[in-house]
Formats: structure tokens, C-alpha cells, sequence
């Protein structure tokens, strides 16, 4: 398969079109890996995008529920795009696992597109060390002491500040979106830990190229 090499803002509809056929995520990123190791976030774009979908976590029916999400939304080409630049911007393997969480919720209808974004976005911008205290700590009883995990968490909005301790020193809570982000994509994540996967399957076993490229083209109005 010849690919051209083109910035991610000008293929992303190439892109998609091409995951569905056959483990082609996993070759692209296999080649630019070997060939072109210079091009890094290609590269990385590719592994996320073939470990999203790859990886056994989201099943071929949470896949279809996806494309049905997409393209039933007013603004379905923007939708598409933003759950694509999602992906490709994530940084850990972890925090994937978390996003595929969340998209899991979404598509069987436990959280709205508002809340789905906006928990993605957080997980984006926070550090897996962060997140892991979330998880660790959300249900602890009582106000928490000021740490360096927690002053990432309130520049997400996880936390915020409440009262002093009797040394002058500020006290924090979880906010309720914190519990969305626990509930909805941290729980569960050790046991889908990507690195415990299989990622050798197609998206969408037996599903055909075209109809793929059809499914697809629905989301970004190719059709």
C-alpha cells in the first residue's frame, strides 16, 4: 500500500479510511518506526490509533455504537476529528487505556458527548502520577493536605481548595468531576492495561474495505 506522508491536519479522513483494513495501523507504524524513525509523532499518532482500536478493550460492537455516535451528531465531521486528535495526542499508554474507558461509557450511554470530552481532555493534560493519586485517594473521608500531585490535579479541576489546618496550611477536595473521571475512565485500567493485550486483530473483523470507507465517510461527509 503506497502511503504519501502528509501533516495529520490534511489526512486525517485518509487515515481513518485506511484503519479499517487489515492491521494496516500496525504496518504504518511498523514502517515508519524502521524507516523513518525521524518521524516520531507520525509514528506515535499510528501506535495510538492501532492500539485504540486494536487492542480488545472497545469491542467490535462498542466500534459500531462509536461510528453510530459519530455520524448521528448535528456536527459529525467535527465530532470525528476531535475524538481523532485525541487519540493521537496522548502520551502514555495508560492514559489511552483511560480514554478507551471513557469511550466506552459514551457509547453505552453512562456519560453525554459534553462530559465525554471533557473528561478526555483532562486526562490529557494531567500526569499519569496525578491521575494515579485520584484513584488512590478519591475516597478517602475528610479534607487532604496540600502535595505536588495535588496542585496537578487542581490546575485540572480535580480538586479544589477548601479550608486551613491549624498550621495555616490549605486543605483540598475532590470536585465531582474528579469522580466522574475515576468512575468512567481510571476504574478497571489495571485490568485492561494495554501491554497485556493483543493487538494483532483488524478493527472491525469482517468487515469489508468498502464498507469501512463507508462507515467512515459517514462521520467526515465523504459519502
Amino acid at each position: 500500500m503506497d502511503l504519501e506522508i502528509k501533516t495529520l491536519a490534511n489526512f486525517t479522513y485518509d487515515f481513518l479510511s485506511i484503519v479499517g483494513c487489515a492491521s494496516s495501523a500496525k504496518q504504518i507504524k511498523d514502517f515508519l518506526k524502521e524507516k523513518a524513525p525521524f518521524l516520531y509523532h507520525e509514528w506515535k499518532f499510528w501506535d495510538n490509533i492501532d492500539k485504540f482500536f486494536n487492542s480488545g478493550i472497545l469491542s467490535d460492537d462498542d466500534k459500531r455504537k462509536l461510528i453510530g455516535k459519530m455520524s448521528s451528531e448535528k456536527e459529525k465531521q467535527e465530532v470525528g476529528r476531535k475524538i481523532i486528535d485525541l487519540i493521537g495526542k496522548v502520551d502514555t499508554d495508560k492514559k489511552l487505556v483511560y480514554i478507551i474507558n471513557a469511550t466506552k461509557a459514551w457509547v453505552d450511554n453512562a456519560i453525554d458527548r459534553l462530559q465525554y470530552f471533557r473528561i478526555c481532555h483532562i486526562i490529557s493534560d494531567s500526569l499519569d502520577e496525578d491521575l494515579q493519586f485520584l484513584s488512590e485517594h478519591i475516597d478517602d473521608t475528610g479534607d487532604i493536605p496540600y502535595s505536588i500531585e495535588i496542585n496537578g490535579l487542581q490546575t485540572t479541576g480535580l480538586v479544589c481548595h477548601t479550608n486551613m489546618d491549624k498550621e495555616g496550611n490549605p486543605l483540598y477536595v475532590f470536585t465531582p468531576l474528579s469522580r466522574a473521571v475515576n468512575e468512567y475512565a481510571i476504574k478497571g485500567a489495571e485490568a485492561n492495561a494495554i501491554e497485556n493485550l493483543n493487538i494483532n486483530e483488524p478493527p472491525f473483523k469482517g468487515t469489508s474495505e468498502e464498507e469501512w470507507k463507508k462507515e467512515i465517510g459517514a462521520i467526515f461527509g465523504k459519502n
